[in-house]
């Protein structure tokens, strides 16, 4: 397994203060009565300060570095007594034992104290680790080598619609499309081969639904660059991918509709260049492809009259479109017809003319 979340370390074994110094305090007590009861006195004799010590070093590593300081003071306080109190123990002797014992007491005070301030690092750094994994906008898992999902934040339980409990440990594939799972397992032989991937995929929810993810993915390497998972980062994309399917059907509908119209449907420049044209009006002028059209100037080669287009900029100028206005076009071929066109001026934010569009029909045979 691959347990993302940071290892939680604990702070300390006593949250409030008064147990903390109480620990001290007890500890203290604990080391000057307990070896008198189970070791002889001329043992003691021999090491007076050790419980004192072992009091401190206890302190130290469970209490913190203000009880520890307690816990020095009191012990150099009895252990004196006990010094005094000893036969065979000369000044020089006490001097000699007492300065050792606060030497090492304190060297194991500070330690503790940093230890324990290098432990509160660790163990905000952990929580702010984990905080950002279980509250992140993404969908995250990882896969094992066996292709099992090892763990997950819980949106990305909630994008499978999956409780957290029962999604860890369950198999990749089961939330891959039966028609997707071949090309997924390409992708997933590419990541054992070292390859990371950004790509929009598909799962399938736990209910059965579809959902559209953004996954970047990338391959989790052990020190000897040995491949041991997958880590994908997901963002749900669903509604954009069902606004992107909704927009191609309507374009598909548009130009199925433009090419199809039985009337000739322009794109047009203020300046004469045609930009779009229907398969109806290629045929109305009398060319065979759209290539043709960048031959093609409107005011220059169509217009039989060319005062007819002036006036009719200067109507779309004025009142931004007209319609059913008759004129004489001349095709490709060199054919006269007669059309009749609606048109209308297309303009940026500022007002100015971006561009014309409109529709011709052919009424020769009505004249």
């Amino acid at each position: 397994m691959f347990p993302l979340a940071p290892t939680k370390v604990r702070l300390e074994l006593l949250r409030t203060t008064w147990q903390r110094y109480a620990f001290a305090l007890v500890a203290t007590l604990v080391a000057a009565v307990v070896p008198h009861l189970v070791r002889p006195a001329a043992e003691l004799q021999r090491t007076p300060l050790l419980a004192a010590f072992t009091a401190v070093l206890a302190t130290a590593a469970v209490a913190g570095f203000g009880p520890s300081i307690v816990a020095l003071f009191l012990g150099a306080g009895w252990g004196l007594f006990e010094l005094f109190s000893t036969p065979g123990f000369s000044p020089s002797d006490i001097r000699v034992r007492l300065f050792v014992f606060l030497l090492e007491a304190v060297l194991v005070t500070m330690y503790g104290w940093s230890a324990r301030r290098v432990n509160r690092r660790i163990a905000e750094a952990s929580a702010w680790h984990q905080r950002l994994v279980e509250t992140a906008a993404e969908g995250i898992w990882v896969l094992g080598i066996d292709d099992t999902i090892h763990w997950a934040n819980p949106h990305m339980a909630e994008i499978l619609r999956c409780p957290l409990g029962r999604l860890v440990g369950r198999l990749r594939e089961e939330f891959v499309f039966p028609e997707d799972s071949a090309a997924d397992r390409v992708r997933l032989q590419n990541l054992r081969n070292g390859q990371s991937e950004q790509r929009d995929r598909r799962l399938r929810r736990a209910d059965g639904s579809e959902v559209w993810l953004l996954a970047s993915s990338r391959p989790i390497l052990n020190p000897e660059g040995q491949f041991q998972g997958v880590l994908s980062m997901m963002t749900d994309i669903t509604e954009r991918k069902h606004a992107e399917t909704a927009l191609r059907r309507s374009e598909a509908r548009f130009r199925n509709l433009f090419e199809n119209i039985v009337e000739g449907v322009y794109q047009s420049t203020p300046d004469g260049r045609i930009l779009a044209a229907n398969p109806m009006l290629l045929n109305m002028l009398g060319l065979t492809s759209e290539a043709e059209l960048n031959d093609i100037n409107i005011a220059d080669h169509l217009y039989v009259d060319k005062t007819v287009r002036k006036h009719l900029l200067e109507r779309l100028e004025r009142d931004g479109s007209f319609r059913n206005v008759a004129y004489q076009l001349r095709r490709c071929d060199g054919r006269i017809i007669t059309v009749e066109e609606n048109a209308r001026a297309v303009r940026d934010d500022g007002g100015q003319i971006l561009y014309y569009e409109g529709t011709l029909t052919d009424i020769s045979d009505q004249n």
